[in-house]
C-alpha cells in the first residue's frame, strides 16, 4: 500500500516533523509527504479554493486512488474501522494508492470533502495541521499493526 499525504504548509524541523518520521521509516508501506506553499490571501474562501485546486493537480497524478480527506465534520472512526476500511480498499478493491488531504488554517474547500471516499475526523477539537500530519502517520503505522496482527495495537 502506498499513502501520499498532502498538506497545505512548510514544515520546519520540530519534534512533530521527527515523530512523523519515526513512523514513517516503521511503515513497511510507502509513506509520502507532499507540501503545497499557502500563499496568506484576504479572502479565506478564495485561498480554500486556490489550495483546493493545487490539491488536485498534485493528486491527479493518481486517478484511481482513494482520497481521504481529513476535516472536523467527517466521521469519527475507532482504529479497527478504519483498519477495516483500508483492509476493504487494499483485499476487495484493489486499491494500490491512498491520498490523504490536510487543509491549512484556513480550512478545506467544501468540494474537496463532497470529491472525498472518506472524510475523517479526529473529534472535534481543532489541531494544528502540522500535528495532524504526525497525528495521520500514526494512524496508517496502527492500521498497518491491525492489518498485520502486530502487538502495536491493543484493544
Amino acid at each position: 500500500m502506498d499513502v501520499t499525504v498532502i498538506s497545505i504548509g512548510k514544515w520546519k524541523a520540530s519534534p512533530e516533523k521527527e515523530l512523523f518520521n519515526s513512523y514513517r521509516q516503521r511503515l513497511p508501506w510507502t509513506l509520502e509527504l507532499i507540501e503545497i506553499a499557502s500563499k496568506e490571501l484576504a479572502d479565506p474562501q478564495r485561498q480554500k479554493a486556490e489550495e483546493a485546486q493545487r490539491m488536485r493537480e498534485t493528486y491527479a497524478q493518481w486517478p484511481n486512488a482513494k482520497r481521504i480527506v481529513l476535516d472536523e465534520r467527517g466521521q469519527h472512526l475507532s482504529s479497527r474501522n478504519l483498519a477495516d476500511r483500508f483492509r476493504i480498499w487494499r483485499d476487495e478493491q484493489a486499491v494500490r494508492k491512498i491520498v490523504i488531504l490536510i487543509g491549512g488554517h484556513a480550512g478545506l474547500d467544501p468540494t474537496l470533502r463532497q470529491q472525498a471516499d472518506l472524510c475523517l475526523s479526529f473529534g472535534q477539537l481543532t489541531w494544528p495541521h502540522l500535528l495532524v500530519r504526525t497525528l495521520i502517520a500514526e494512524q496508517i503505522y496502527r492500521c498497518y499493526s491491525i492489518l498485520n496482527n502486530h502487538p502495536y495495537h491493543r484493544d
